[in-house]
């Protein structure tokens, strides 16, 4: 589908929604979610903390926090995320040392130290600067008092890596090269299991930081929803609805539609996962030599489990 495709299926959305003729129940990618940001603010929807509060079996305690805070407006939980992954941008330690996180005015100051570095491949051209204050959760944007800041430093700093990203010309080489050495400071990454570090990892040669988006609250990562659920404030069978709804959060869903390339949003079903992930297995090779290996490592799961829970924001 095309971006106009999205928009017009949203503004359709929309007029339902002011008739009163929306379903019960809304299935929608996150972008279409983001175009019903007016409808979401105005009340048009449920908030789901109170259904899951009431609902005698499953409770927000059995969910994982920072996919619930990702879909809460001022508190109130509009858009339910059953699976979700992280996209954020990693670089080597040895630069950005091992704390993630990254401000703005920190990332420019490290892409000057390495003048002939691209920043990322990943963001650059005409939309660099869209691009990062898009990913930076539109932390210039103060919705409580109705203000940007464009003004501000982080701003301006956002502004000259937008710059130095169109400055520089397309890294040329072996790609593997990049990384290994100093052509390349960041990559953008997908986290969606607990080995997706491992060969980040390797391509650079030495343990990455994921540095996120300059601006982002928590480690500068975000979320990025896989579906998203909500319930309209003027159905007519909300019992019937928030039993649909549930069923997105049931274990044999859960496990289900989480494809190695997706967390799951139910904390025991994301045990499970590491159970599994981290189990020995033989490996076999072509000789009959057995060697035990994992999927992932303990410490695998320990640097993707930190990076999930500091991860405040929606992309």
């Amino acid at each position: 589908l095309k971006k106009e495709d999205y928009v017009k299926a949203a503004e359709k959305l929309k007029a339902d929604i002011e008739a009163g003729t929306a379903p019960d129940v809304l299935v929608l990618s996150q972008y279409v979610v983001q175009l019903l940001y007016e409808e979401i603010c105005a009340g048009a929807f449920e908030d789901l903390n109170l259904w899951l509060d009431r609902d005698g079996e499953l409770s927000r305690d059995m969910l994982f926090e920072s996919a619930l805070k990702a879909g809460e407006k001022d508190g109130k939980l509009y858009t339910l995320i059953p699976t979700f992954r992280v996209t954020t941008m990693a670089g080597k330690s040895s630069i950005f040392g091992e704390s993630d996180g990254c401000t703005a005015a920190e990332l420019l100051e490290i892409s000057l130290r390495y003048p002939n570095s691209e920043i990322c491949p990943d963001i650059r051209g005409q939309y660099a600067i869209g691009n990062l204050v898009k990913n930076s959760g539109f932390s210039l944007i103060n919705e409580a008092e109705g203000s940007v800041h464009f003004d501000s430093e982080e701003f301006r700093a956002m502004l000259e890596i937008a710059k130095r990203m169109n400055e520089l010309g397309d890294v040329r080489g072996d790609r593997e090269s990049w990384y290994k050495g100093d052509s390349v400071l960041l990559e953008e990454i997908q986290l969606g299991n607990f080995s997706s570090l491992q060969m980040c990892d390797e391509k650079y040669g030495e343990i990455v930081s994921c540095v996120g988006y300059p601006g982002v609250q928590g480690n500068g990562s975000v979320l990025y929803a896989g579906t998203c659920v909500l319930m309209t404030a003027s159905g007519n069978n909300k019992e019937g609805a928030w039993a649909f709804i549930r069923s997105f959060l049931e274990e044999d869903y859960q496990l289900n539609n989480s494809y190695g390339h997706l967390f799951p949003v139910r904390l025991s079903v994301l045990e499970t996962l590491i159970e599994r992930q981290t189990a020995w297995y033989e490996d076999k090779d072509i000789y009959g030599n057995v060697t035990m290996k994992q999927i992932a490592s303990e410490t695998d799961v320990e640097r993707i489990t930190k990076i999930l829970e500091d991860a405040q924001s929606l992309l």
